[in-house]
Parts: C-alpha cells; structure tokens; sequence
C-alpha cells in the first residue's frame, strides 16, 4: 500500500470512528427512583435524552425501586416496563441498562423483573456492574467491599481479594446470559486497572465504560491514557465507551459554554491514535448534574429556558 493510499485509508477510518461515536450517546440516570411513576419527572428526563441524542439510558437506584416494588409480580412491576417502553418507542432510546454492584441484586431481582416479561422491548438490554475494585481502603478490613461482601463470602479483604470477587460477578452473569433466550449484554464500569486484570477479563464478552474525569477535555483525555494503551496493547478489542463527568469539580463548566458535539470532536483527536479498541460512544455521568450545564448553555444561547 503506497504512502497516498495508506493516508486516505487512516482518514477514512478516522471519519468512521468518529461517526460511529457521534451517532449514540449513554446517559447515567441518578434518582430514578424518584423519577420512576413521576410522569412529570419522567417526561421530562426522556424528552432530555432524546434532545440531547442519547440513545442508552443506564439507571442507578434500582436497589431502591426493588425495594418499594416486587420485581417478580408481572402487573405491579409495569410501571417499570412502562418506563422502558416509553423509553424506546417514542424517545428514540434504543438500550436501557441496569445498574447495581453484586450479583445479588441482578439474580434475585433485576434478571427476575427481565424474565417476567414477555416482549424484548420491556427488558433491560444490559447489566452495568459498578463495583470498584481498585479503591484499596473499600477492600481493606473495616472498608466497606470488605463488611459487606468480601468478608461474608470467606474472600481476604485486600485489593486481589476484591478483584476476584468482581470477577466472580462477571462470571455469574455470563452463566445467567448464556441461559436466556434474549439478547443480554454484559458491562463494567472502570476507573482504575493494570494489565494482568484485563488479561483475566479478556476471555468474557463484556463492554467497558472507562471514566476519564477532569474538567476538561485535554485532561480527561490524559486521565485514561494508561488504561487506553492497556487496551490497545493487549488486543482485546472489546467495546469501550469513554465516560465524561458533569459534575461540579470535573466537566459542568467546560459543558456550560462547550457542546456535546464540539467536545466529543475534540476527545476523538486524542483517542484515534489507539488501535485494537472498539469506541462506540461517549457516556456522561451524569442526568441531574448534566441537565444544569446543558440548559445554561441553552438559556445563554437563546434566551430559552429548556423544558428540563
């Protein structure tokens, strides 16, 4: 391949992964469970999401909405479904995911709400595993990894002892995925890794939401340089998904006066020199943080408050 042809075929593949990445967005959903049976509220976040161009909602709090609703009776836990087929068929969401840090929250209860349902368009499209292995002082004795699984489960509270247990989720719900009749992905959210805990990951079909927090695009970029070229090195060509925080001490300002789209551009420019690795789409963390910023930049801009 002459020198000519090799640059157009890197444009080209640049112009694909950056179109791939611009098409979809992921929305973390704090508070749902105040949202969830709020029409208003409700309303209000989805008409967010599909004015913003966020094709994947991920919801937090479900341990809450478990808690005030049985996830195994078909008609009393339809305000949830409900949710989710609103979701998909008039806003333009195309996955809803689930959100919890065991395995058991997803067997007891999230995968029985999935299988009470018979239409895919009610279900969960994915399970998000958050459960931070890396944090040493979670996983030491007294840490909180540590009271509430590691010790109960006869697992040493150290940093290897709370990475196994995080494996030993992953491996749970690949043996529940590969007993459903549906498609059912599986995703873990990370901040922190080295290259012995991928390469222990690698034989699992799950994507990755990789946070890259700092208060602006640059830093954030330099944020998950290491985990980035992990990746890139040990050819694991998984799914991967960059997380941005709207929060106060990380990307509220840069959003206030900055797009989606012109930071997402700008991020690409860093990311598209790493091979091996399967961008899909940016996530941001998250929806009540995240509104702020995006209905000041509006309100500024056009003099409209936004309807969110």
């Amino acid at each position: 391949m002459t020198k000519k042809y090799q640059k157009t075929f890197l444009f080209l593949l640049l112009l694909l992964i950056c179109s791939a990445l611009s098409a979809q967005r992921a929305l973390y959903v704090d508070n749902f469970n105040s949202i969830l049976g709020n029409n208003d509220k409700e309303d209000k976040l989805l008409y967010f999401a599909q004015d913003n161009g966020f094709t994947t909602l991920i919801l937090y709090e479900l341990h809450l909405v478990r808690k005030r609703l049985p996830m195994n009776n078909y008609k009393k836990i339809s305000i949830l479904s409900d949710f989710i087929t609103l979701a998909k068929t008039k806003y333009n969401v195309k996955k809803v995911v689930a959100s919890g840090e065991n395995s058991e929250i997803f067997l007891n209860y999230l995968h029985v709400y999935n299988e009470t349902r018979k239409d895919d368009i009610e279900r969960f499209n994915s399970y998000n595993i958050e459960y931070e292995f890396w944090h040493k002082t979670n996983s030491d004795l007294g840490g909180y990894y540590c009271e509430n699984y590691l010790r109960k489960n006869k697992i040493p509270c150290t940093s290897e002892g709370s990475f196994n247990y995080f494996k030993e989720t992953i491996s749970v719900l690949d043996f529940i995925r590969k007993e459903t009749n549906y498609p059912l992905g599986i995703e873990v959210y990370l901040a922190n890794f080295d290259k012995k805990q991928i390469l222990a990951l690698k034989k699992y079909n799950i994507k990755y939401r990789i946070s890259a927090y700092a208060s602006n695009v640059e830093l954030s970029s330099k944020e998950i340089k290491k985990e980035l070229k992990i990746l890139s090195n040990c050819k694991c060509i998984k799914e991967v998904s960059i997380i941005l925080s709207s929060e106060p001490f990380f990307m509220s300002g840069h959003l206030k006066y900055n797009s989606l789209e012109k930071t997402e551009k700008e991020f690409e420019n860093y990311i598209s020199k790493y091979k091996n690795i399967h961008f899909t789409e940016f996530t941001y963390f998250k929806y009540s943080d995240l509104k702020k910023s995006i209905g000041f930049r509006k309100l500024r801009r056009t003099g409209i408050k936004p309807k969110y």
